[in-house]
């Protein structure tokens, strides 16, 4: 209501001058030009630019926090309405989201940028057809997408946990590892003074920042008190859910996916690396399959190939298409690769151990990442709860 009331007095007022901006031209006309009139009616034009100016442009939030004062009378009636600067300079609100976390997701919209352009190219390349900007316009976002590699490059040499990961093959070259830090970065968050998921660890102190008040473009300054995203991550099982990782966990149609989706293929991709890489982590993938493998075989399991295609009910035909999802000829939805009974198809297994493969590093990134900036860690949990005795050390996964 308030915003409404002083929108309509900034438009009373400009229409007020635009009258009396009005009057002066019909008086000039009929009395002859004035050098007081023509001085008058230049004060008076720059005055409603800057009135239109004002009115179409609205200070970021960042910039400047409105806040209203209460009249002399103090009774919250209609008074005059003062804008208070409020000076963040130094305060941990400006620079609060890394430099990772925005790099990070700027590389992601690079990415999504030219893989659009080239699905767009090759439809015309499929209808034998060309355009000029399509082509100038990949190439200029392959060379942005390169650049913005690069800086994520460096940020993540300059990472805590990096004397670690940068001696893993196929894992410190790869901007892949870049987007899982940004994304476990941008996880952090501010909270109030005494909001008990604060964990104990953190005795920051807060920092004013403009938070919303629910109406559109109104902020008030308050104490908050900013959370890591590694620090709110308390075990490495919270960083499994986070990203994904744990059985089961899959999207919904209309449903708000339970895990950051995004981070969760870069994790994937890194785990593609390490196996393309023939790493430690590769290593330990071959051994876990070839023993999930025995204990499926012993548990009277099949282990059969994958099949190529999937199968169309209204066609009655089987589509054998990369990554096809819906018929080609009537366009019907294609059923999904069900197992038979008492059989597990290949691929499924693939998934299995490679999913298990990036849990493990996840659990190393964790423990290594907090260890290097002082936080405390804990045992995994077959070693907590379960009584297991053996653990793979991260330090033990390096290559070099």
């Amino acid at each position: 209501m308030e915003t409404e009331r002083a929108r309509s007095r900034e438009k009373l007022k400009y229409n007020e001058r635009a009258t009396q901006f009005e009057k002066l031209n019909e008086e000039e006309r009929a009395d002859g030009p004035e050098k007081l009139r023509r001085d008058e009616r230049a004060m008076l034009s720059e005055e409603l630019k800057e009135d239109e100016r004002a009115t179409h442009h609205r200070e970021s939030p960042r910039e400047r926090v409105m806040t209203r004062k209460s009249g002399p009378n103090g009774d919250g009636s209609d008074h005059d309405e003062q804008d208070e600067e409020v000076d963040y300079e130094g305060s941990a609100f400006l620079g609060q989201r890394s430099a990772m976390a925005t790099v990070a997701d700027v590389a992601i919209g690079a990415e999504h940028i030219r893989v659009g352009l080239q699905v767009r190219k090759k439809h015309l390349v499929r209808r034998h057809a060309t355009c000029e900007r399509t082509d100038v316009i990949l190439e200029r976002a392959r060379d942005f997408e390169d650049w913005v590699d690069d800086q994520l490059k460096e940020l993540v040499s300059k990472h805590p946990a990096a004397p670690w990961f940068l001696r893993i093959k196929g894992v410190g070259e790869s901007e892949a590892l870049g987007k899982v830090l940004g994304h476990i970065e941008a996880f952090g968050r501010f909270y109030e003074p005494g909001d008990p998921l604060i964990p104990d660890f953190v005795n920051r102190d807060p920092v004013i920042v403009p938070m919303p008040t629910g109406e559109p473009d109104e902020f008030v300054p308050r104490p908050m008190i900013w959370v890591e995203g590694i620090e709110r991550l308390m075990t490495p099982s919270k960083l499994r859910k986070y990203a994904g990782l744990l059985p089961g966990m899959k999207r919904e149609a209309g449903k708000e996916s339970p895990f950051n989706t995004e981070l969760r293929t870069m994790f994937w991709r890194v785990g593609t690396n390490m196996i393309r890489a023939k790493n430690k982590y590769a290593g330990f993938y071959d051994s876990y399959k070839l023993r999930k493998t025995r204990q499926l075989i012993a548990d009277g399991y099949k282990i059969l190939p994958t099949p190529k295609g999937r199968f169309c009910p209204a066609c009655q035909m089987e589509v054998v298409m990369k990554k096809a999802l819906f018929c080609p000829k009537c366009g019907g939805k294609l059923t999904k690769k069900e197992e038979p009974e008492g059989v597990y198809w290949q691929g499924h297994v693939h998934m299995m151990v490679m999913r298990r493969m990036i849990q493990l590093f996840s659990d190393h990134l964790w423990v290594v990442w907090r260890e290097a900036l002082g936080l405390p860690i804990r045992d995994p949990y077959p070693i907590e709860y379960l009584g297991h005795t053996g653990v793979i050390l991260a330090e033990n996964m390096v290559d070099r």
